[in-house]
């Protein structure tokens, strides 16, 4: 279990598409309701954390995941909860996209969904 402590942020991760355009699913909430800028396909945006994945290559979709990731890492001060990013409209499945958040499974600020675990 993780341990308890206070966040000065809690930040919402979702998938992207290359050009920023939050249109649907998780997408679209974050855009409605955690801050998430139109036309920003990665990073921190409000209380958002934009990764592409759709309409982008695979190789740069895995190097998105690593620089948020590190990001995590780095930003102990924030609560981040992973949605199951790529799952959806980008058609790719947990078990491809799990292993790509590998550097974060125990890290006591991020919540990864539980298909990733």
């Amino acid at each position: 279990m993780k341990e308890s402590r206070m966040y000065v942020k809690q930040i919402y991760v979702f998938g992207s598409d290359a050009d920023g355009n939050h249109n649907g699913g998780c997408a679209l909430n974050a855009l409605a309701y955690h801050g998430a800028i139109y036309g920003r396909a990665e990073g921190l945006q409000g209380n958002a954390y934009a990764i592409p994945t759709m309409r982008v290559p695979l190789a740069y979709m895995c190097q998105a995941v690593a620089r948020f990731c590190q990001f995590a890492l780095s930003h102990p001060e924030y609560y981040f909860t992973v949605t199951a990013i790529g799952c959806g409209h980008a058609g790719y499945t947990p078990e491809l996209m799990a292993p790509l958040f590998a550097p974060v499974r125990n890290a006591t600020n991020v919540r990864l969904p539980i298909e990733f675990i």
